[in-house]
C-alpha cells in the first residue's frame, strides 16, 4: 500500500495481477475495488466519497507491465501455450464468422 503526501491510497495487489488489456479487465476491477470497499466499510465503518476505475485510475493499454513483471506462477512455458491456445480460438472464431456470413448469403 502506498499513500502519497496528499494521503492518496495506492493499493498493489501483484500476486493476482491482470493486464489491463485482458477481455475481463474491467470485471476484475471493479469487483476487487468493491472488496476492498467492503472491507473498510466493515471493519472501519469507513466509506470513500470516491472510487477509482479502471479507466479514469489506470495507465490502460500504455505499459505492458504484467508482462515485464512475469507475475507469479506465470511460466514462460505457459505463455507459449497460452499464445498458441489463444491464436487458435482467434482463428476459429474469425472462420465462424466466415462460415455464418457465407450461410446468411
Amino acid at each position: 500500500m502506498l499513500v502519497d503526501d496528499s494521503e492518496n491510497v495506492t493499493l498493489i495487489d501483484f500476486p493476482q495481477m491482470i493486464s489491463t488489456s485482458h477481455t475481463n479487465a474491467d470485471y476484475y476491477f471493479n469487483r476487487d475495488v468493491e472488496c476492498v470497499r467492503a472491507f473498510f466499510r466493515r471493519r472501519f465503518g469507513f466509506v470513500a466519497a470516491q472510487v477509482p476505475t479502471l479507466d479514469a485510475d489506470t495507465c490502460r493499454n500504455e505499459h505492458a507491465l504484467d508482462e515485464q513483471l512475469a507475475a507469479s506462477g506465470w511460466t514462460p512455458a505457459q505463455e507459449t501455450e497460452f499464445a498458441a491456445l489463444a491464436d487458435a480460438l482467434a482463428q476459429e472464431t474469425a472462420e465462424s464468422a466466415e462460415h455464418a456470413g457465407a450461410a446468411e448469403s
